[in-house]
């Protein structure tokens, strides 16, 4: 069992359900108790996801999205971390962006890979972490792999309801999603890096994902944040 907020690092006001999820008063987040990934994330859990999935309107609103908050230029340098099929990708490069991914297969040759083995931390332009910063052990240990200027991030929007009935929620999904974040608990990890938001979360993606309905009423699906990092700042 975590013993401490894996964002806040607090250890006061912890509350643990039936060993599988873990919530802390402080910051709001809640997270898997043991943080343990059990997934096979290799070619084919992508063949069961997103290989064989037509992305197309979402990597386009995705890119529209992008292109806008972050106010860059074509030739400016991006980093999707889970890029996934590479749809995304390749409409930022169409855009004329200098376009990197980073992922667990190695079966999209077009798509240029982040180089782990560099000496000195890679710098983007901008970072982006679509339905994939919720899978990592540790969020702010791997945004502290990139130095960046803006980072663009979409999670699922955690529902009121969801300490109560999380087997009801889509996106609950043990040994897969080891985070369920709120809006608090994810700007505070933004925070705690130096960056700070540069707009309201968007839920942009529900026009193309759809809502949630639960009891009747509708809830946001996807939340999509944007950040700025703080001048001169050097994550280390």
């Amino acid at each position: 069992m975590v013993q401490r907020c894996p964002i806040c690092l607090s250890y006061e006001t912890l509350s643990h359900k039936d060993e599988i999820l873990s919530f802390c008063g402080h910051c709001d987040h809640m997270w898997q108790t043991d943080l343990t990934c059990s997934v096979d994330y290799t070619a084919g859990y992508a063949a069961a996801t997103y290989d064989s999935y037509d992305g197309s309107r979402a990597a386009h609103t995705r890119a529209g999205y992008v292109a806008g908050v972050s106010r860059s230029i074509p030739g400016s340098s991006i980093l999707d971390f889970g890029f996934g099929n590479g749809g995304f990708l390749r409409v930022m490069r169409d855009m004329g962006w200098e376009t990197t991914g980073v992922d667990v297969h190695s079966d999209h040759p077009d798509i240029r890979r982040h180089d782990r083995s560099a000496g000195s931390v890679a710098r983007y332009d901008v970072i982006t972490f679509f339905d994939s910063l919720e899978h990592v052990v540790d969020p702010a240990l791997t945004l502290k792999a990139f130095e960046f200027d803006r980072a663009i991030v979409s999670i699922p929007h955690r529902p009121p309801w969801f300490w109560d009935l999380p087997r009801v929620w889509k996106h609950f999904k043990p040994g897969e999603h080891l985070h369920y974040f709120s809006s608090a608990s994810f700007v505070r990890l933004f925070y705690d890096l130096m960056c700070s938001p540069t707009c309201p979360a968007s839920h942009l993606e529900d026009c193309v994902r759809g809502p949630l309905t639960h009891g009747g009423k509708l809830f946001p699906n996807i939340a999509t944040h944007s950040f700025k990092r703080a001048p001169q700042c050097i994550l280390t």
